[in-house]
């Protein structure tokens, strides 16, 4: 299969320094959780002793306006982030997924349905091994019509059978209705079942455009944000045709949400992904993560790495609290080693006002990093919580952020990091130049995975923390160019 190859950055980039620290300075930065003005609307006060790029480098340094593969230069202005972090409340083996039952439920996948086979059409003998054969328009009502074989089409548009039409007990869906005429986003719902150890099976839905057969590309996103932040990145990737897929975790988007907080952990949010991936047999995949996408994905990466033929990691983090991660990141979170651990002030603030606010509101964070947005835009990003009960796993998931090395978090992104410095296949960091949060992983990163070593990394300019929103397509033109200088597994 052909594929066309992205366009061009329009903007110039030179190549990233893996040897390159960030640009925190020997006392940690102490960043605001929101843009100007946002922490009086989120009744917290943020620390003041930001330090800027004149004081961290030593001097003076202009900002180019332009993009580049290279170390991150001068920061913008500090803005309001979402984290991802790592933790679970258990630590347990992922759970083989079981394809959803078709018995009662409609075909399974690959079956023909009644619409592809009308009554008394007839099929003559060696048709039905041909890919794609389909009955003419009227030839249902001709008795004895022959079924002409025709060219394969890339995916047929017609609805799938619900996996599983209700709920479990104690887990809620947000109405349907809710997700009608969204900017943007016009893509088809398709739903799995999911498991993981000490829940019920649960309903998540996921994005699935492009050829059925092309290359996979599997988005994850993190908090509180759903596939609805990748709505500007999956038509770029689907049209230069790959396989795109773009679920909502467990909690978020359209995907089932169970009403009490302590379901979710860290390692469930994992299982539930890496049962997605066994459900539907994705191979070949390129992981694309961002926020919580990154420990989520790497650590499903880490337990099945021969499912993934590449990674693009931005704006994500993986705790370890490890003590050598002192002065390598912005916002600090790591041990000591003596029983003490150092932590920025405004990651504790962003963890504290997530769980006590009494009001949680999705469109706050992603508007006041990269707002303003139309009032559609950020409707839609409230959509899948429409009230506090629908919210138990978008406000969890800040609890779940590892502040200690005993946290079980923090075990698992050790155990992760573990099998990236193993994991030999292309692994590209593409953060931005305006994420406090994030900034100085990527330089972790490229340092530590062994298949990030001598790849062409980039900073992408003038974007926040959710550089979809902001810069998605050209997020979605770093991760085609990516594809086509990579070799596919096997290829090597």
């Amino acid at each position: 299969m052909s594929r066309r190859r992205s366009a061009k950055a329009a903007k110039e980039e030179q190549t990233q320094d893996p040897a390159a620290t960030p640009g925190a300075g020997d006392e940690p930065a102490a960043i605001g959780l929101a843009a100007s003005g946002s922490e009086q609307r989120m009744g917290v006060s943020a620390g003041a002793h930001s330090t800027s790029p004149e004081s961290e480098n030593g001097q003076t340094t202009s900002e180019p306006a332009t993009e580049s593969t290279g170390a991150p230069g001068a920061e913008a202005e500090p803005a309001a982030t979402s984290l991802a972090a790592a933790t679970s409340l258990s630590k347990e083996e992922p759970v083989a997924v079981e394809a959803p039952a078709a018995s009662g439920e409609g075909p399974t996948p690959g079956e023909p349905t009644a619409a592809q086979e009308p009554s008394g059409a007839q099929v003559p003998p060696g048709a039905e091994e041909l890919p794609g054969a389909q009955v003419l328009p009227g030839a249902e009502e001709l008795p004895g019509a022959q079924v002409p074989a025709m060219a394969s089409e890339p995916k047929p548009p017609a609805a799938e059978p619900d996996p599983m039409p209700e709920p479990p007990p104690g887990v809620i869906r947000t109405p349907d209705e809710r997700f009608d005429d969204l900017p943007g986003y016009p893509f088809a719902a398709h739903y799995a079942v999911v498991r993981a150890e000490g829940t019920p099976p649960l309903r998540m839905h996921y994005v699935d455009e492009g050829p059925s057969d092309g290359p996979v590309v599997l988005l994850l996103h993190g908090q509180p944000t759903w596939s609805y932040l990748y709505r500007r990145v999956i038509p770029v990737l689907s049209g230069a045709g790959r396989r795109v897929i773009a679920p909502d975790l467990v909690g978020y988007g359209r995907s089932d949400k169970p009403t009490e907080r302590t379901d979710y952990t860290l390692e469930r949010h994992i299982q539930w992904v890496s049962s997605l991936l066994q459900g539907l047999d994705l191979t070949g995949i390129t992981l694309v993560a961002q926020d919580w996408g990154g420990p989520i994905g790497l650590s499903a990466l880490a337990r099945d790495p021969d499912r993934f033929a590449r990674v693009v990691v931005s704006n994500t983090i993986l705790h370890t609290s490890e003590p050598t991660l002192a002065g390598r990141l912005t916002w600090a979170n790591h041990a000591l080693g003596d029983g003490r651990v150092v932590l920025e002030e405004a990651l504790v603030d962003y963890v504290l006002f997530s769980i006590r606010t009494p009001e949680y509101s999705a469109s706050f964070f992603v508007d006041a990093v990269s707002g303003p947005l139309p009032k559609d835009v950020k409707d839609a990003y409230d959509a899948p919580f429409p009230d506090p009960r629908y919210q138990a796993g978008v406000r969890q998931m800040s609890a779940l952020i590892p502040l200690t090395r005993s946290d079980p978090g923090a075990e698992i992104g050790r155990s992760t990091m573990a099998a990236l410095e193993l994991f030999p296949r292309p692994f590209l960091t593409a953060y931005t130049d305006g994420d406090p949060a994030s900034r100085g992983w990527d330089t972790v990163l490229q340092g530590r995975v062994l298949g990030a070593r001598g790849q062409a990394h980039v900073t992408i300019r003038d974007a926040g923390h959710f550089v979809q929103e902001q810069r998605g397509e050209r997020l979605a033109s770093v991760i085609n160019d990516f594809i086509e200088s990579t070799p596919e597994p096997g290829a090597e």
